[in-house]
């Protein structure tokens, strides 16, 4: 017996993998709990008790599909690109969480341009220069008056 129509028994729902047999989706993932423990269509087996089952800040679903970030990811690895970044970062800063090269901060980084990291490079500089040249035309003019 089915109850809830997401093609898991119900004795495999409460013995096998502790989910719920009258909710088809039992984390609330918009995945069924059968898609989440055979690899189907989308070839991942995640948790059906965890919306998020590799902790990255983004549901499983999401990451199974080109959905509302643009990438389809790997939803039981954190950082699918291995660039150190977890998807939820890279969705977050608008980098390509697929692209080892993109990440936050990189030329390709779409909230950190170029200009504005060099606007503050020469920025802090120039702050440090004309710091360094107070000092030295004040201590000139305590030594004039000595």
């Amino acid at each position: 017996m089915d109850s809830d129509g997401d093609f898991l028994t119900d004795y495999e729902e409460n013995y096998v993998y502790d989910t719920d047999p009258n909710d088809p989706d039992t984390d609330g993932d918009n995945l069924l709990d059968s898609e989440e423990v055979e690899a189907g269509v989308d070839g991942y087996i995640t948790d059906p008790l965890d919306p998020d089952t590799d902790d990255d800040g983004i549901t499983d679903d999401e990451e199974v599909e080109e959905g509302v970030d643009g990438w389809i990811t790997d939803p039981t690895d954190a950082d699918t690109d291995d660039d150190g970044y977890t998807d939820g970062d890279e969705v977050t800063a608008g980098t390509d969480s697929t692209n080892a090269s993109d990440f936050p901060g990189s030329a390709g980084d779409s909230e950190v341009s170029p200009l504005l990291s060099n606007f503050w490079f020469w920025g802090t500089i120039s702050l440090g220069v004309i710091y360094l040249i107070t000092i030295v035309v004040f201590l000139l003019i305590l030594r004039r008056r000595r």
